[in-house]
């Protein structure tokens, strides 16, 4: 792959993939490109230090005498660090974040947002577990989508969000949202949520930019997922969703 695109490059005139890649964008250089990483990187420099020294100061708690951390170290120490910097535990946190609740905050969220309705959409499925809803602006269908949230044997492990159909053309936009969480009343964890929020909204935007709809300028990757992350938390009234109490 990487022989073919630097062939492709050379074809039209290009010293490399690289360049004939990114001279159509905002960045358009590989220059510029590698200049903002290096800028991110050396701002990030100081909080990276932080976090790896109390990292360092939790794992000579464990182990006295250890001078460096090892990649496969880093998730258990970051709960720790969590728990003994910041009082946050992740399983304790897992319980606001009941599958059921989630997903209907999520959904009453869009809804107060973009003064949208979302109606269960009454069809055939590939598996019984997967949820399917029809999305109404004022009494029109825009998209249609699917929630295939659980896991099962053979499925695709990972989370990501498909493009069933463009809204091009006159023709309705279709999604569906591939996940792997627990069912039900099943509990996810804080990154659970941030990942469902994020592939939520790769869906919104492939169903709010069919058919010219009014919220097409609207990216739809970050769909105002700082909710879960500001200081005053994200409440939403019908489902409890993101509350401050159980």
């Amino acid at each position: 792959m990487i022989n073919k695109r630097d062939e492709l490059a050379k074809l039209v005139g290009r010293p490399n993939y690289a360049t004939l890649n990114f001279e159509d964008r905002m960045l358009n250089s590989a220059g510029k490109v590698q200049s903002l990483i290096d800028q991110m990187s050396e701002a990030a420099k100081p909080a990276a230090r932080r976090d790896y020294a109390k990292k360092l100061a939790v794992l000579q708690q464990l182990q006295p005498g250890a001078n460096t951390l090892q990649p496969w170290d880093n998730a258990y120490l970051s709960q720790l660090v969590q728990t003994q910097s910041y009082g946050y535990d992740r399983q304790e946190a897992r319980n606001y974040f009941q599958y059921n609740k989630v997903r209907d905050g999520i959904l009453e969220l869009t809804e107060d947002m973009f003064g949208v309705d979302i109606r269960p959409w009454k069809t055939s499925t590939w598996d019984k577990l997967v949820e399917a809803y029809e999305m109404y602006d004022h009494g029109k269908l825009i998209g249609r989508f699917y929630f295939d949230s659980h896991p099962r044997p053979g499925k695709y492990e990972h989370a990501n969000a498909v493009p069933v159909r463009w809204g091009v053309r006159g023709s309705l936009p279709v999604a569906a949202l591939v996940m792997n969480l627990p069912s039900g009343n099943g509990l996810m964890e804080h990154n659970d949520v941030i990942t469902f929020l994020h592939e939520y909204g790769h869906l919104l935007h492939n169903i709010f930019g069919g058919q010219h709809q009014r919220w097409a300028y609207e990216s739809g990757v970050y769909p105002r997922s700082s909710g879960i992350s500001s200081k005053r938390p994200l409440r939403c009234s019908r489902t409890g969703f993101m509350t401050t109490t159980r």
